[in-house]
C-alpha cells in the first residue's frame, strides 16, 4: 500500500481518490492495489461503495455541511472513531435512530449522557471532518428520483395551504422537478432536501469526503459491512438483534397515497428525466 494512502477500507477497496497537484483537481480510478480476488458483495458496487483516499484529501470540508443544530448534523463517535454522513432523504434518520438505540439505549438527547460525550454526538459536519481525518467516514445515497420525489412528498406535507388530508397537492412533480424557483414557494421545507447528493459528500476539488458510500436500494447489506468496518461487537450485536428500525417520520408515508400514482409514473416524463438525472 502506498505510504500517502491510510484509510480503514485499505483492505477492500475497488476506488482510490487522490488529489492532482498539477491540475489541483481529484482524481478517481480502480486502485491497482485492490485484491482482484474479492469482487462480490456490497463493498464493490458502483459508483463507490469502499473509497481508498489520499491522506492529502482527508479532513476536508464537503460543499454543503450538515448542521447540528438543524437536524442535518453528522452523527460522531470518538470511541468508536466513525462519522456519519447525513444526506438529507437519503435514510439518515433511520442511521441516527439505531445509532441512538445501539450506543445511547435508546436516549434521543445528544451527547449520549453524561460523562459519555465520546460514545456518541450528533456535531458540525465540517468541524468534525477537519478536526477528525483519521476516523472512518460513511454514508448513504439513493435513486435521484425517489429522493427528489420524497423530498416534494416532504413539501406537500409540511405545505400550510394544505389543511385536509384529501386535498390534491398544489404543486405537481413536474413542475416541482423542473422550476427550481417555485419550489421555495411550495413550501418552508429547507431547499438542502432538494439539493444534489454529491455536494454533502464532495469537497470543492470533486474529491470524496467518505470513505464508504452504501445505497438505500439495499441498506442492511451495505449498513451491515459499515458496521464489520467500524468493528463493534456492540453496533454489530444491535444490528443482529433488530435495533435498527426504518423511521419514516419524514419520509412519504400516507401522503404518498394522494400523489396521483406515486414515484411510478414520473419516469416516463423525458423532461424531469433530465432535470433529475
Amino acid at each position: 500500500l502506498p505510504p500517502n494512502f491510510t484509510s480503514p477500507v485499505a483492505h477492500i477497496a475497488s476506488t482510490c481518490a487522490f488529489k492532482n497537484t498539477a491540475s489541483n483537481t481529484c482524481s478517481i480510478s480502480h486502485c491497482s492495489v485492490r485484491n482482484d480476488t474479492a469482487t462480490d458483495g456490497a463493498l464493490y458496487h458502483e459508483p463507490f461503495g469502499a473509497v481508498l483516499r489520499d491522506n492529502s484529501i482527508r479532513g476536508t470540508p464537503m460543499v454543503v455541511s450538515g448542521e447540528a443544530q438543524s437536524g442535518s448534523g453528522c452523527a460522531l463517535s470518538r470511541r468508536h472513531g466513525f462519522i456519519y454522513i447525513h444526506v438529507l432523504k437519503s435514510g439518515g434518520m433511520t442511521v441516527k435512530a439505531f445509532l441512538k438505540r445501539a450506543l445511547c439505549g435508546g436516549r434521543t438527547q445528544m451527547p449520549c449522557a453524561t460523562g459519555r460525550r465520546d460514545v456518541l454526538e450528533i456535531v458540525n459536519c465540517a468541524s468534525a471532518l477537519q478536526q477528525y481525518p483519521e476516523y472512518f467516514v460513511f454514508s448513504f445515497v439513493r435513486n435521484p428520483y425517489s429522493r427528489l420525489y420524497s423530498g416534494y412528498s416532504m413539501a406537500i406535507m409540511y405545505d400550510k395551504r394544505q389543511q385536509k388530508e384529501k386535498a390534491p397537492p398544489i404543486l405537481s412533480f413536474r413542475d416541482f422537478a423542473l422550476h427550481k424557483n417555485i419550489r421555495a414557494q411550495a413550501s418552508p421545507v429547507s431547499a438542502s432536501h432538494y439539493i444534489p447528493q454529491s455536494m454533502f459528500l464532495f469537497d470543492g476539488n470533486d474529491c470524496p469526503v467518505f470513505d464508504f458510500l452504501g445505497r438505500l436500494e439495499h441498506f442492511e447489506k451495505d449498513f451491515i459491512e459499515i458496521l464489520k468496518i467500524i468493528d463493534s461487537r456492540e453496533l454489530i450485536h444491535a444490528f443482529e438483534n433488530g435495533t435498527l428500525q426504518h423511521e419514516e417520520s419524514t419520509a412519504y408515508g400516507s401522503r404518498n397515497l394522494l400523489l396521483q400514482g406515486g414515484l411510478k409514473g414520473v419516469y416516463a416524463n423525458e423532461e424531469v428525466e433530465l432535470a433529475v438525472a
